[in-house]
């Protein structure tokens, strides 16, 4: 038995993907392009703090092991320019 297709959405959600193995990124990336998402990426956090002031992401996926900024401290510091209002659109975080 297949299972019941999903009907592709005419909205195309915007993901930013957060590692700084670059051929997993990339592999990633691609995959997920394929699906139809618009993706953005990032390989440090400080990347990914420059993509979230200039952009909107429905969605955050992150590595949790990065050098300088892991995972956790990288959605922390999202957050709290959220709270603050430095960026008006909070993505959704996933480590």
């Amino acid at each position: 038995m297949k299972p019941a297709s999903i009907p592709k959405s005419k909205v195309v959600h915007h993901l930013l993907l957060v590692d700084e193995n670059q051929n997993g990124l990339a592999a990633r990336k691609s995959f997920l392009q394929e699906k139809g998402y618009a993706i953005t990426t990032a390989t440090n956090g400080e990347e990914a703090l420059e993509a979230v002031s200039k952009g909107e992401f429905d969605l955050m996926v992150t590595d949790f092991r990065m050098p300088k900024m892991n995972g956790l401290e990288l959605i922390g510091r999202v957050a709290w320019r959220v709270r603050s209002g430095w960026t008006k659109h909070r993505p959704a975080p996933m480590s």
